[in-house]
């Protein structure tokens, strides 16, 4: 009887080892299992690496930034400078220094590279340089990026063409006639030196009056998307009449709507003295 029962008992330790061993097994296999390779692929994965893209070597500009892109050395360099001085100084702050890779996609042959953990891709659309990025979240189509062609302002008086609007009262309401609206044709004037830029409004294209519309002194040059650029704050108001320095006698304006008979418009103002 002692025999039988010890044989039970080292039976059932037997297998309770065994279930516990059996268990182990299991939690180890668990735990130690690598990710699938599939979660750990690459951010380029999705693109086709090619040989070439049509995108030329240069400086562009998106907004404030500047890209200098080298093709041949597979190289691209993001900066952001305070104002056009500092860019003439080179006094500005480097965002990104990377490679790049040639890849095919939807667009075509594009430049890619990554930028704050977004996937940037630089490419050619009827021959314009536009940019797109691919986030966590989604994408972006961020339009063109301009050439960088750097045209200082030239000083003196430009005037704008002719340019309509509906014409209001004293209280800012709109002039009828029987059922129609009152328009009047007026013309923009800039005077600008070095350091004051002036705005005017005439009735022709000739001489204007001595109160200016909208004028700032002592101005900040910007580059803005490839352009010099110069903001004149309205007067009373949160919006402005902003400048892009397009030639030596052209400069491409936008008076910002702010009021009903504001004279808010845009178009080119062309140098007359």
């Amino acid at each position: 009887m002692k025999i039988k029962k010890v044989l039970t008992v080292a039976l059932a330790l037997g297998l309770v080892g065994l279930l516990l061993t059996s268990c182990s097994s299991e939690g180890s296999e668990t735990t130690t299992t690598p990710v699938a390779t599939s979660t750990q692929t690459t951010t380029t994965a999705q693109y086709k690496e090619v040989a070439d893209t049509d995108f030329k070597s240069g400086k562009y500009m998106h907004n404030a930034s500047v890209y200098e892109f080298d093709k041949t050395n597979k190289k691209i360099i993001i900066t952001d400078y305070k104002n056009y001085t500092a860019y003439k100084n080179n006094e500005g702050t480097k965002k990104l220094d990377t490679t790049v890779k040639f890849v095919e996609s939807t667009f075509g042959n594009a430049v890619y590279f990554e930028y704050n953990s977004n996937q940037v891709l630089l490419y050619l659309r009827d021959g314009k340089p536009r940019k797109y990025t691919k986030t966590s979240g989604g994408y972006s189509d961020d339009g063109l990026v301009n050439v960088l062609s750097i045209i200082e302002p030239t000083y003196g008086t430009f005037v704008s063409a002719a340019e309509t609007q509906k014409k209001v009262d004293s209280e800012g309401n709109y002039i009828m006639d029987g059922d129609n609206y009152v328009t009047e044709t007026f013309y923009l004037f800039l005077e600008l030196t070095e350091t004051d830029a002036k705005v005017y409004v005439s009735d022709n294209n000739q001489t204007h009056g001595a109160a200016a519309l909208h004028e700032v002194s002592n101005y900040e040059l910007r580059i803005i998307n490839g352009y010099v650029t110069i903001s004149i704050p309205h007067k009373n108001g949160d919006y402005d009449v902003s400048l892009r320095f397009t030639s030596s006698t052209t400069i491409r304006y936008t008076n910002s709507y702010e009021k009903r008979g504001d004279y808010s418009c845009a178009g080119t103002l062309t140098k007359v003295n």
